[in-house]
C-alpha cells in the first residue's frame, strides 16, 4: 500500500480537525489544495489570515464582528427591546435566514452541560443580565433559543429562573422544533412557525 509524504497526510490530518469533514472529504480538499494554482491556493491562505486578524467577537452580543460591535448590534433598524438568547454563531445565521425576526440576540458560547463540565459561569449569562439591567430602550423581552435537547433544555430554565423578577416578559422556542433537533440543522420554514409560536415562562 502506497504511503502519502509526511506533508501530504499532515495537511489531511488538519482538515479532518475541521467539524463535519470526515477523512474522504479530508483527503479530497487536501489533494485539490496541491492540484490547483497557487493563485487560488493564495487566495484561500489570505482569507484564512484575514478572518483571524479582522474577526473578533462583538463587544455586546458575542456575535462575530469587523468592529466593536456588530452589524445587528449597530443598526437602527431592530428591535432592541428584543433579545433573542442563542448557544452559538451559527444559529444566528439559521434564525436571520427565516427572515421574521427583527430584534437582537446574545450568544451564550454554549450552553450548561454538568456531565460535559460546563457551568453557568463559563458561559455570557453575566452579561445578558447586565443587557437587562441596563439596556436603554429597556429590554421588554427575552427569546430563548436553546436547543430543545437535555443540556438545552436545562440551559433555557436556568435562564428563565435568573430572569425571574427582572419585570422582563421570557419566552421560548418551542412550536415547530421537534425535542432532540439541533436549531443549526433547521430548515427556515420550521424555525419560522418556532419564532412565531413561542411559548412564554411564568406569569
Amino acid at each position: 500500500m502506497a504511503r502519502y509524504p509526511l506533508t501530504f497526510q499532515a495537511l489531511v490530518d488538519e482538515f479532518h480537525r475541521l467539524p463535519g469533514i470526515g477523512p474522504k472529504t479530508a483527503f479530497r480538499l487536501a489533494l485539490y489544495t496541491i492540484t490547483t494554482g497557487r493563485e487560488r491556493t493564495g487566495s484561500f491562505i489570505d482569507a484564512l489570515l484575514k478572518v483571524k486578524n479582522d474577526i473578533r467577537f462583538c463587544r455586546q452580543c458575542h456575535f462575530i464582528s469587523e468592529q466593536e460591535f456588530c452589524e445587528i448590534c449597530s443598526s437602527h433598524g431592530r428591535n432592541s427591546r428584543l433579545i433573542c438568547v442563542v448557544e452559538d454563531i451559527q444559529t444566528v445565521f439559521s434564525i436571520e435566514e427565516t427572515g421574521v425576526y427583527g430584534g437582537l440576540y446574545h450568544v451564550l458560547g454554549g450552553r450548561i452541560s454538568p456531565l460535559n463540565g460546563v457551568t453557568p459561569d463559563m458561559l455570557e449569562i453575566d452579561g445578558l443580565l447586565e443587557r437587562v439591567r441596563n439596556s436603554s430602550p429597556a429590554v421588554e423581552e427575552i427569546i430563548i433559543a436553546t436547543n430543545s435537547d437535555i443540556d438545552g433544555e436545562g440551559t433555557a430554565l436556568y435562564l428563565a429562573g435568573c430572569l425571574n423578577g427582572t419585570g422582563v416578559k421570557t419566552s421560548r422556542l418551542a412550536f415547530g422544533l421537534p425535542v432532540g433537533v439541533e436549531i443549526e440543522y433547521t430548515d427556515s420554514l420550521t424555525l419560522k412557525k418556532a419564532l412565531e409560536g413561542r411559548n412564554r415562562y411564568g406569569s
